[in-house]
């Protein structure tokens, strides 16, 4: 495992507003039209030159390291703001597919942020009910 880039992941957090429910960092600043963190890598942080890239991808890399060729970065947490690092983990692209289409939410997000689909289970089960 490369060391933290312990400034980099500073300047990240300073960006980001902490849900001390979840523990996500939520970024404040730009997300693309799917909603995910948009930042802009700096020449000091990464080397080269400053260009867009995937907030998540750049957390990542600072707490954990490069991210292996080929792999993306899962949201643990489902919330693609977070740009906290332990909620982030490099996998291969179908898995990456796979968790978001079948696989169990994380137990921050199942417990504090229900999905549409468990409110609208639960409001048809109770309608039914009655």
């Amino acid at each position: 495992m490369e060391p933290v880039n312990t400034a980099l992941l500073k300047q990240i957090r300073s960006k980001c507003t902490e849900d001390s429910t979840s523990g996500c960092w939520n970024y404040q600043l730009s997300a693309n039209g799917s909603g995910y963190a948009n930042t802009l890598r700096h020449a000091f942080a990464m080397g080269g030159e400053s260009a867009m890239i995937q907030g998540s991808r750049l957390a990542y890399t600072a707490l954990k390291g490069a991210i292996p060729e080929g792999y993306e970065v899962d949201h643990l947490c489902k919330n693609k703001a977070c740009l906290n690092g332990w909620h982030l983990e490099a996998v291969t692209p179908s898995v990456n597919r796979e968790r978001n289409r079948v696989a169990p939410e994380h137990p921050l997000t199942a417990a504090w942020f229900p999905s549409p689909e468990t409110i609208q289970v639960s409001f048809s089960s109770t309608m039914l009910s009655t």
